[in-house]
């Protein structure tokens, strides 16, 4: 079981922001002692949470190091915040609903250690009854977004858009380069983060992920699915519980700054399935 340095430089940082969570929160960091056998350097960043989350992490986890916020200032802000502060070669950004089992940190140590190329890679995610949540995916079209948030809009017609979005031609049971890892468990190798830089900050919640892989891509660092390491994700899905609330209306700009950003008319027009493609046209447009 690992203890948490603020001291001497540590191999991993471990990065989790939280807004309102204290429950969640909890039993995401009782995971994370667990998921190493050497002391972890813990940055937890607090987006305005009034549910005395600060309190909890104070009492039960006094060697980490906390960053609060006054209000929530958003996914890749608040990250940023975190990474910023981390000192590890190696970083671990982890949601506070997400669980880790022991020994996920060296198996993705492992995994980056072997693979020198790979400056990204994300685990298995399942959810609380065993069941696959999609967390390798392609590069997404304007449509394969909505469908995603839409699924009533789902029919004959569209659906390979989704089905190409989610990879579902394919069975997941092998490690292999994606185009991106969904945020909810990302192992980043320092390198590689500080070749492309930091989340993007206007992105408030949403694409950021998305985002932070493709420019991977574009530096030519790569970006894995690794299934034989497994984390369960317990997601609030907070843009699915109302369709407009402050967040939500958050999230649909920051889907717009992105598709903006890269040229929509070059993600939407390409093939869902020719990432490579995707890629080499998206490096040559820099």
């Amino acid at each position: 079981m690992s203890t948490y340095t603020k001291t001497s430089k540590p191999l991993v940082s471990i990065v989790v922001i939280t807004w309102n969570a204290k429950a969640m929160l909890k039993r995401c960091l009782s995971s994370l002692k667990k998921s190493s056998y050497f002391d972890v350097e813990l940055v937890i960043v607090d987006n305005g949470s009034n549910d005395g989350t600060a309190e909890m992490i104070r009492e039960s986890h006094p060697g980490a190091k906390l960053i609060r916020n006054g209000r929530n200032r958003g996914v890749a802000p608040a990250r940023n915040q975190g990474l910023r502060s981390s000192r590890g070669d190696f970083l671990l950004i982890v949601d506070d609903d997400a669980y880790l089992g022991p020994g996920s940190i060296e198996k993705f140590i492992a995994f980056l250690s072997m693979n020198p190329t790979v400056g990204l890679c994300g685990p298995r995610l399942i959810d609380e009854s065993g069941r696959r949540i999609p967390s390798c995916k392609r590069f997404p079209t304007p449509l394969s977004f909505a469908l995603n948030r839409f699924p009533e809009l789902v029919n004959a017609h569209n659906k390979f858009h989704l089905d190409a979005h989610l990879m579902r031609d394919w069975d997941h049971k092998t490690a292999a380069p994606v185009d991106y890892v969904i945020g909810a468990c990302q192992f980043i190798r320092r390198k590689a983060l500080d070749a492309v830089g930091l989340l993007d900050d206007k992105i408030f919640y949403g694409p950021e992920d998305i985002d932070f892989c493709l420019r991977l891509w574009m530096r030519r660092w790569q970006v894995y699915y690794v299934p034989e390491i497994c984390v369960v994700h317990a997601p609030r899905r907070m843009t699915k519980q109302k369709t407009w609330t402050l967040v939500s209306i958050r999230h649909a700009l920051a889907i717009k700054h992105f598709f903006l950003k890269y040229r929509i008319g070059l993600l939407r027009n390409l093939s869902a399935k020719n990432d490579i493609a995707r890629r080499i046209i998206l490096e040559n447009q820099q």
